[in-house]
């Protein structure tokens, strides 16, 4: 008889030390990614206190990289914590939180990479080196355009420390450089039927912006245009 009891309810014991094991090692999942939060938040009010800082722009990125790379290492580490969360286990409604958690996760690990890759370069690019001059291309989406628009204005732009100590528009827009270009180069075949000379307007040909930013920038160059650091796209 005890044999057969001990056959009987040895699966039951094991399954609710199955069950026990689970929400154990979920309820641990759940309190990492609750410590992992709260170190984000001081992260981020610290990131708040140096943006209120007055220092120049170039010195609050400088200074954010530390707390603004520690959360993104925090971010990472919920989200192996939700993915360990057994939802089976816990109440209806934290399981639901816990789901819309899993799926604003991976748009919320995409934004972090994608500014910590611009996060190094910025400073350099805003001026903390030395001035920095660029060339903006202010593109009218009414006007389709692989890049976005067509280029009627552009301006001139200098920065430095984050600011911009000057800018100057040519009145003409991107017209003004047409007496200028020296070179006659034939514009792309389907582009032909309405302008056989390619220039600098239609020079946004390309939809991969560098490619089109570095045909934009030969045609400035061939046009007498002041030298530039890079091109902006508005």
């Amino acid at each position: 008889a005890f044999g057969e009891m001990t056959r009987l309810t040895n699966p039951l014991i094991g399954g609710i030390g199955s069950i026990v094991s689970d929400q154990i090692r979920t309820g641990r999942s759940l309190l990492s990614s609750f410590q992992n939060a709260a170190v984000m938040g001081r992260e981020f009010a610290m990131i708040g206190r140096i943006a209120d800082a007055p220092v120049s722009v170039t010195d609050r990125i400088a200074r954010i990289r530390a707390p603004f790379l520690s959360a993104k290492e925090h971010l990472e580490s919920i989200s192996r914590s939700m993915e360990a969360v057994d939802t089976l286990v816990l109440p209806q409604s934290i399981a639901t939180a816990v789901e819309m958690m899993r799926q604003r996760l991976p748009y919320a690990t995409a934004l972090f990479e994608r500014f910590s890759h611009i996060l190094s370069p910025l400073p350099m690019m805003l001026g903390e080196e030395r001035p920095m001059r660029y060339l903006v291309l202010l593109q009218n989406d009414s006007e389709s355009r692989p890049t976005g628009g067509f280029i009627g204005s552009v301006a001139v732009v200098d920065v430095r420390h984050g600011r911009i100590t000057q800018s100057f528009v040519p009145a003409g827009g991107s017209y003004e450089l047409q007496g200028s270009l020296q070179t006659n180069i034939q514009s792309p075949l389907p582009m032909q039927h309405v302008n056989a000379r390619w220039e600098f307007q239609d020079a946004n040909w390309s939809p991969d912006f560098p490619t089109s930013a570095k045909k934009l920038l030969w045609f400035w160059d061939e046009s007498g245009g002041p030298t530039v650091d890079g091109v902006i796209a508005m």
